[in-house]
């Protein structure tokens, strides 16, 4: 009996930290970083402090299994009419890595410029408040060796089909 109920313990103990632990697609998962996030530019305002953003048609997808892309939406003429019609082409894709709270590294694996196939971008990030709906990165440019500051804003799902 002793032992029955010592295999039981173990086996209960086993359950449970296989239950405990969290693989690290399940971290990230949970990360505030994942999502869609639309590139804005900040614009000129009369009231001083205040800060407005336009939004711009570049999205970057940070998705829970630790790879990401960036898509850009292009005006092209409709041939034989004024009209244009609007062309998505992704600009990068790759992985990513959490380091800590305010940074995570971007590694390149598709680019449409050459040059930033296979580099690493080291992303230092904040949130604007606690809501998280506006996003902070900053980082140097690979060719440049100049920083580089850009603000995305969440896209957020509203289901109106309810």
């Amino acid at each position: 009996m002793k032992k029955l109920m010592f295999i039981f313990a173990a086996a209960l103990i086993c359950i449970g930290c296989a239950s405990s632990r969290t693989s690290k697609n399940e971290k990230v998962a949970e990360h505030p970083l994942v999502g869609m996030w639309q590139y804005c530019q900040p614009i000129a305002t009369e009231v001083e402090g205040v800060v407005k953003y336009t939004h711009r048609p570049i999205y970057k997808i940070i998705n829970n299994d630790n790879t990401y892309f960036v898509s850009a939406g292009s005006m092209k003429p409709v041939e034989g009419t004024s009209m244009q019609e609007v062309r998505a082409i992704i600009t990068q894709r790759g992985r990513y890595e959490i380091v800590n709270d305010n940074t995570y590294n971007e590694l390149i694996d598709i680019h449409n410029r050459k040059q930033f196939i296979g580099t690493k971008s080291i992303m230092t990030y904040k949130f604007e408040d606690e809501n998280m709906e506006y996003l902070h990165v900053d980082f140097v440019n690979n060719e440049t060796g100049v920083a580089v500051s850009e603000v995305w804003r969440r896209v957020v799902f509203v289901n109106n089909f309810k």
